[in-house]
């Protein structure tokens, strides 16, 4: 039959485990016991499901004897309110807090008691901003997600300034990328469209000046421009009627450029 009432569970003589049964389901509150008979596990239920306060106590590090203790709370069964983990020490090591529409905020911490990272979640998917820090407090890097899929992504370099910046659809990136130096001058700019590079990727110098050009066409390199002062090379496999080339040499103007194609080396060992 169903089990009924107190219950105590045994290991080297000495209880280990010990709670309540209803009608065949746990309830009221539980505990379990370590080997030197101290409580390690309390936890609340009211037939069978969670309920109110579970707490929990762990070895944290073996050598140091360092302790983690947990605490969360229940609301017939679901995550509910503020939860915590926290080392013996009063390092914060992480915390969560869940709403009533099954949205929460989590946050986890670097060992200086510093906020590592933000993160927000719908059930157990990210849904939302996250942000990230290092262990001054200066942002390193954001985003936002939507049920588990990334929508965008920023990085940022040590003195605050934007690294790169992405965007994705389906986990593949599809979209603007812009990176940039730490001065703040772009480096790249460009599109993905599905994951793929799509077409006219430009990349500049530390200074600034405009380096190179490729135009790529479903990731695949259609052409690559180089500029070299009053010089635009274009490699020797590229033909001059593609209409992006010339769509780009129109653009430029003709006036102290001169336009040659690029040879390869091993032609120029022949």
């Amino acid at each position: 039959g169903e089990l009924e009432g107190k219950f105590i569970e045994y290991s080297s003589g000495k209880p280990s485990k010990e709670g309540t049964y209803k009608n065949g389901k746990l309830d009221g509150e539980w505990k379990e016991y370590d080997d030197d008979g101290k409580v390690v596990v309390i936890e609340h239920y009211k037939l069978g499901k969670k309920e109110g306060k579970h707490w929990r106590t762990s070895l944290w590090d073996r050598r140091s004897g360092i302790k983690m203790t947990s605490t969360e709370y229940y609301k017939n069964d679901a995550p509910a309110g503020k939860w915590e983990k926290k080392l013996d020490t009063g390092r914060l090591i992480e915390t969560r807090d869940y709403k009533d529409d099954g949205t929460s905020v989590r946050n986890s911490y670097h060992d200086n008691g510093k906020l590592y990272e933000t993160k927000h979640y719908k059930g157990d998917k990210y849904h939302g901003d996250f942000k990230r820090y290092d262990d001054l407090g200066i942002l390193t890097k954001e985003g936002s997600y939507e049920n588990d899929y990334i929508n965008y992504e920023k990085e940022y370099y040590p003195n605050g300034q934007l690294k790169f910046e992405k965007h994705f659809s389906n986990r593949e990136p599809d979209g603007k990328y812009l990176a940039y130096n730490e001065r703040g001058k772009l480096l790249t700019s460009g599109e993905y469209d599905k994951g793929y590079e799509k077409g006219l990727w430009k990349y500049y110098s530390l200074k600034g000046v405009l380096e190179k050009e490729v135009n790529f066409k479903e990731g695949r390199k259609e052409f690559e421009i180089e500029n070299e002062g009053n010089k635009l090379w274009i490699k020797n496999d590229t033909e001059f009627k593609n209409s992006e080339i010339q769509k780009i040499l129109f653009n430029k103007g003709n006036e102290g450029i001169l336009f040659m194609k690029k040879e390869n080396k091993d032609d120029e060992k022949k």
